[in-house]
């Protein structure tokens, strides 16, 4: 899918991207420090939002509009701008810019690889390439930390300074990544019909593991609801329901259905008193405070991450957090981009017979990919700032435009 042909062809939009990934995990304070070479390294990585966003806007200019307004993306572009004149307005102006610039860097660099190309499927390429971003931060992860993701539960935990210098979360954080990996491994598993298939399961149950220690309630939830959509959309056989089947009804006969109810409870409740747990681990707090910050602040918001200044907290939740970044005049159009990326999935899943083999495989992995950051959005953060979940879900979007312009250009010629 990748070859010299295609890099060729496409060099630009990846050398783009690569510099845009390489922002992740740092802020415009990283730009202001140069006494070490880790901290100049930091400060070029910082730096990559306002270099890849008028490059690419200029770019962007001459090239074709993939899917217009059935393109989430069109939606979150028309966020992404409202966010970014209410960033101007922002109190904690430096801040809100600098992430409002970094999301629409997001837009503009991935929507590069939409240049109209037929005969190299750039849209294939692009989300392949974000599966190899996501897996490659995720194994870095595992390797750097080793031991340490398996050490007590903290739900403040972070390795401070012990990533390069860059805070690190250890629940949410990693989770996020050891989900998408395991539901991408997961998807290979059940797409290939090789003998090598069952090599997937060890990524997909390695990272399934490292999710459970992690208690991050969120990615736990949006794991589970993905892999039941997954059993769901790729026409499982009947003989996997039956092994499920007959699984479950060894555990009641044998009567540890109690024993593992219970394990499960404790496990998810991460040692927290009733009233934490009526709270949300405090959620319930910050959505109190959130509503009243976008009462003071109904229309325009007060740009990117409004909630880390106004509230001093992550609201943990991405509606909130959209209505308090762009207002109400902001949250019109990143709702809408959300309704439109689930109405191309319904579009795009009855299309299904007119998809190429790879095509299949990819709409199945993307997919499941928005079913977990959708399930996601509602305890945690997703696409309403900048963020790894921005950059993942853009090109998702992107994929989802693209096939669906495709097919349905392929079968208007058909038809005819």
């Amino acid at each position: 899918m990748i070859n010299g042909t295609t890099f060729r062809k496409l060099r630009f939009p990846i050398f783009c991207l690569v510099l845009l990934w390489a922002n992740i995990n740092s802020g415009y304070w990283h730009i202001y420090r140069f006494a070490t070479l880790t901290q100049q390294i930091h400060a070029v990585r910082a730096f990559m939002p306002y270099l890849l966003f008028p490059i690419a806007l200029f770019a962007y200019r001459s090239r074709c509009r993939t899917g217009g307004k059935m393109n989430p993306v069109f939606w979150m572009e028309a966020y992404g701008w409202i966010v970014l004149v209410a960033s101007l307005l922002a109190p904690h102006f430096e801040s809100a810019f600098y992430f409002g610039v970094a999301y629409m860097a997001t837009i503009y660099v991935l929507q590069l690889f939409l240049d109209g190309r037929e005969d190299i499927r750039s849209e294939r390429v692009l989300l392949v390439l974000t599966w190899l971003f996501v897996s490659g931060i995720t194994l870095g992860l595992i390797v750097v930390t080793r031991q340490r993701l398996f050490l007590g539960y903290s739900m403040f935990g972070h390795y401070r300074g012990g990533i390069g210098g860059m805070d690190m979360s250890r629940s949410s954080g990693i989770a996020r990544f050891c989900g998408v990996c395991s539901l991408l491994a997961l998807c290979r598993f059940g797409g290939d019909e090789s003998r090598r298939r069952w090599l997937w399961l060890v990524p997909a149950v390695f990272c399934a593991v490292i999710i459970w220690y992690m208690q991050s309630r969120g990615a736990m939830i949006g794991f589970v609801v993905a892999l039941v959509f997954l059993l769901i959309m790729s026409r499982t056989s009947k003989i996997v329901y039956l092994l499920i089947a007959i699984i479950v009804g060894m555990i009641y006969a044998g009567g540890y259905e109690a024993v593992l109810i219970n394990r499960v409870e404790v496990h998810v409740q991460r040692g927290q008193e009733q009233e934490e747990l009526q709270s949300m681990s405090g959620r319930t707090r910050a959505y109190k405070k959130a509503l009243r910050v976008i009462a003071e602040h109904p229309f325009l918001g007060q740009g990117n991450w409004a909630d880390r200044h106004s509230i001093k907290e992550n609201v943990h939740n991405t509606y909130l957090q959209a209505l308090m970044n762009g207002g109400i005049i902001g949250f019109i159009p990143f709702i809408i981009s959300w309704i439109v990326g689930w109405r191309l999935f319904f579009r795009l899943n009855k299309l299904r017979d007119l998809m190429e083999t790879a095509d299949k495989q990819l709409f199945t992995e993307a997919s499941i990919i928005m079913v977990f950051f959708t399930v996601r959005s509602i305890p945690e953060t997703t696409t309403a700032s900048f963020s790894v979940a921005t950059l993942i879900m853009v090109a998702v979007y992107l994929y989802l435009a693209a096939l669906h312009a495709r097919l349905t250009t392929q079968r208007e010629e058909t038809a005819e």
